[in-house]
């Protein structure tokens, strides 16, 4: 006898005699009265406790459904966020990458053309040379200042990549506001380079 049986025994089967000839050949009109009495104890009992099983997920369903299909898209909804999310930091060290090249490009030329005025000894020596000098102080300082902002940015974005506690929410709004940092940085490089080039063609043409 399984270890089923075993354990239904005591609640309804009735004890089998050792002189029981019943074998799994038996048909069921062939068993004696007590062992199809207790066929149909257990196919009484099979019968309850699956309608309990369905009873169960009803209720489970009815009570949780709802919760558990919310759940499910929210966990779907933040999964397609964290992969905007990444599209989004890899888009932004690419912009970094963009920025600080076009920095260190202005970097150059304003000490070139600071050398070219040192140079030609032109440092003090007319009005232009002034406004010359003062115009590439003023524009290296403009520059110091966008390398810093561009470093910071930087680090903000390397701190978003390794910082696991962030939100998605909280990372989408940082890079919301990143983006319009960016943007205004992209202005001021333009115009930086805008007066570079000036005063460069400037004063290959006062040359």
């Amino acid at each position: 006898m399984d270890t089923f049986s075993v354990a239904l025994q005591p609640q309804f089967l009735s004890p089998v005699p050792d002189t029981d000839q019943t074998t799994y050949k038996t048909r069921y009109w062939e068993l004696p009265d007590e062992r199809r009495h207790d066929l149909a104890l257990l196919s009484q009992f099979i019968k309850e406790q699956i309608d309990k099983k369905d009873k169960v997920k009803q209720n489970f369903d009815s009570s949780f459904g709802s919760t558990l299909k919310s759940i499910n898209d929210k966990t779907t909804m933040l999964n397609r966020d964290v992969m905007t999310l990444s599209e989004k930091l890899e888009a932004t060290d690419k912009s970094i990458d963009h920025l600080i090249s076009q920095t260190m490009g202005h970097r150059l030329e304003v000490n070139s053309a600071s050398d070219v005025l040192q140079s030609r000894n032109m440092l003090g020596g007319s009005e232009n040379g002034k406004l010359f000098e003062n115009t590439t102080i003023n524009m290296e300082k403009r520059i110091n200042q966008l390398s810093e902002t561009v470093s910071t940015l930087e680090q903000t974005v390397n701190s978003l990549e390794t910082n696991a506690s962030f939100s998605p929410q909280l990372i989408g709004a940082v890079l919301n506001r990143q983006s319009r940092a960016f943007v205004s940085l992209a202005g001021c490089v333009a115009h930086t380079h805008q007066e570079i080039v000036h005063l460069l063609e400037y004063h290959r043409s006062s040359s």
